[in-house]
């Protein structure tokens, strides 16, 4: 699932910055980062349910603390591409100001 996410990061990371390319630069991270966090519980379930790296009580802490906000920031960051999309709709010529 890396592979896939890595050119949209590029992309975004190359394109002149505005409102809209910004999010999805924020996005695209997110997503690098769900699929990085996602790689410990598959090699567990690969690997017979042998805890691997859950046998360690720091990474453990660690790996929840990063896995835990990833899904409600993801939510956040739809919402609000959602919104600058209905501005766009509603007011096509406003321009956002870069900050």
């Amino acid at each position: 699932t890396l592979t896939f996410t890595f050119p949209p990061t590029r992309y975004f990371l190359r394109r002149r910055l505005s409102a809209a390319t910004s999010v999805y630069r924020v996005i695209t991270i997110t997503d690098t980062l769900s699929c990085l966090n996602a790689y410990p519980v598959i090699s567990t379930l690969l690997n017979n349910r042998n805890p691997g790296p859950f046998a360690y009580f720091y990474f453990c802490q660690f790996w929840g603390i990063t896995w835990e906000p990833l899904p409600y920031f993801s939510v956040f960051l739809v919402l609000l591409i959602s919104l600058l999309r209905t501005v766009n709709l509603v007011k096509p010529l406003l321009r956002i100001p870069r900050r």
